[in-house]
């Protein structure tokens, strides 16, 4: 996987939309109170390379068809603070596409890392890479309570756990959420605690069957 990095919107895009990152087979855009993915069919995209480079040998070859499919997860009864960006890249990117100059942008910044900070009481969600995978942490402090965390899955054709992991079909492709990982630090030493997905409906949140240490930070870390 390229390196992702988060691009801020300076009105290139629509107004809902505080970053953009270009993931695998799509992208991602981040909102306020959700998180949009906009997939594309990767076979589409060889059929189209191949259109491009062999239309005069095989003009039989003709559909340039992509087949995109978006779908949203809601953050549930959560704050609408802004996100935060972390880990600013050292160039920048411009945009002057379309007669339309009010969708212009210069000098658009982009980053390694975003933060919703307060996205629910005492709780930060965290985007990132690592080791090349698309990960998302949610930090829990003391006072904060993880069971008001609640993903709504919108416009997706399937969403079911299987042995512990989130399988989000598409009409173009399925993303795995891998089962979660949770863990607190405690006296220095990183302890796993126990932690599943839990499926009510098309709403995603965490069950921690044997509890864990309310008063030390809880981090919830599972992998997209």
């Amino acid at each position: 996987m390229d390196m992702v990095e988060f691009i801020e919107n300076k009105g290139q895009w629509n107004n809902n939309i505080t970053f953009k990152a270009v993931i695998p087979g799509g992208n991602l855009y981040l909102e306020d109170n959700a998180l949009t993915y906009l997939f594309y069919n990767e076979s589409d995209i060889g059929r189209l390379h191949e259109l491009h480079h062999s239309e005069i040998q095989n003009p039989t070859i003709k559909d340039s068809t992509i087949n995109l499919h978006a779908f949203k997860i809601n953050f549930l009864n959560a704050h609408t603070e802004k996100i935060k960006p972390f880990d600013p890249s050292s160039d920048y990117a411009n945009y002057y596409l379309g007669n339309d100059t009010t969708k212009w942008a210069s000098n658009v910044k982009k980053y390694g890392k975003t933060a919703y900070k307060n996205l629910y009481d005492s709780i930060d969600l965290k985007f990132y890479i690592h080791e090349g995978y698309l990960k998302y942490d949610f930090i829990i402090t003391p006072g904060g309570r993880p069971s008001e965390i609640q993903l709504d899955y919108e416009g997706v054709d399937d969403l079911v756990l299987e042995k512990g992991a989130l399988k989000v079909t598409t009409s173009v492709n399925e993303i795995i959420e891998q089962k979660p990982y949770a863990y607190q630090l405690i006296n220095g030493i990183q302890k796993e605690v126990k932690c599943d997905f839990v499926l009510t409906g098309s709403t995603v949140s965490f069950n921690f069957p044997n509890g864990y240490n309310k008063n030390k930070k809880l981090i919830i870390d599972p992998t997209l």
